[in-house]
């Protein structure tokens, strides 16, 4: 990853998200290691809630249900990601 995106990425919502909610110190974690597991759990979120929307045969049907399912993947993935960076941590 590229300086300029790793700055943004620490200056960023998602990573003071992370740093309020777990505690996560920026100075102990691997930033590029986290911008890529972070990465992977967006890719991973959009692409559950995308398969779940083409399912339907009513692009408003599928888009309220994606929009239901959206953000408990969201709030679930970043659970599991911010708990297992805070145990990295502490290692």
């Amino acid at each position: 990853m590229r300086k300029k995106g790793l700055e943004k990425l620490k200056t960023g919502r998602q990573m003071h998200y992370f740093k309020t909610l777990y505690n996560l110190d920026e100075n102990k974690l691997d930033i590029k290691k986290f911008a890529g597991s972070l990465a992977l759990t967006n890719s991973l979120i959009i692409s559950i809630t995308f398969t779940v929307i083409i399912a339907f045969k009513s692009l408003l049907i599928g888009l309220i249900v994606g929009l239901i399912i959206i953000i408990p993947l969201m709030y679930i993935s970043y659970k599991i990601l911010g708990q297992t960076y805070k145990k990295k941590e502490g290692k």
